[in-house]
């Protein structure tokens, strides 16, 4: 599937937050500026059937909220992110092609050594002004932050953090030289 396909899907399949969630996002402290404007936007809510990390969209089924997952490089929608309202820390991708949710940032703060927040959610990062990046994709994402300086959300999450990114030290290599034979 393909990001225009799935850019398309987001347009037929899905609607504007009515008022009810709306007053959901200010409370959340997400204002509809947030809603609507780029890279965090536009969010939508559609009807979704989860299936393991995925999700598709189905006629009946779970409402959700959904972001489109955009291109760090050429802005180009390349996956979408549904989340459900009552727990925003679990998750769906459309089709698992996207490993950050605001890659541009994680980039970015390589390019200027500056530290990169983590949020927990689409909510938090959507709360922050999309300035950050949640990891959608944790095999992956942990390799994107090796040497770069984290700032998590409070102390457990640091801790939690921590728990993801360490990497077990390598088996130091045994090296030998050949040894020369006499002429």
């Amino acid at each position: 599937m393909s990001g225009a396909d799935i850019a398309a899907e987001i347009v037929e399949l899905t609607r504007p937050p009515n008022a009810d969630e709306q007053a959901g996002f200010d409370r959340a402290g997400v204002g509809s500026n947030e809603i609507w404007s780029e890279p965090n936007g536009p969010i939508s809510v559609g009807t979704i059937h989860p299936d393991g990390g995925t999700f598709t969209f189905a006629e009946e089924g779970q409402q959700a909220f959904l972001i489109p997952v955009r291109d760090e490089f050429d802005d180009a929608v390349i996956d979408a992110i549904a989340w459900r309202a009552v727990n925003p820390a679990r998750w769906w991708t459309r089709c698992g092609a996207a490993d950050w949710l605001g890659a541009a940032c994680v980039r970015m703060s390589w390019v200027l050594d500056k530290p990169m927040p983590i949020w927990r959610t689409p909510l938090a990062w959507l709360a922050h002004r999309g300035h950050g990046g949640v990891a959608l994709f944790w095999p992956t994402c942990r390799f994107d932050l090796i040497d770069l300086a984290i700032i998590a959300e409070d102390p457990q999450h640091a801790r939690e953090l921590e728990q993801r990114l360490w990497l077990p030290r390598p088996p130091r290599p045994r090296v030998f030289l050949r040894r020369q034979e006499a002429a």
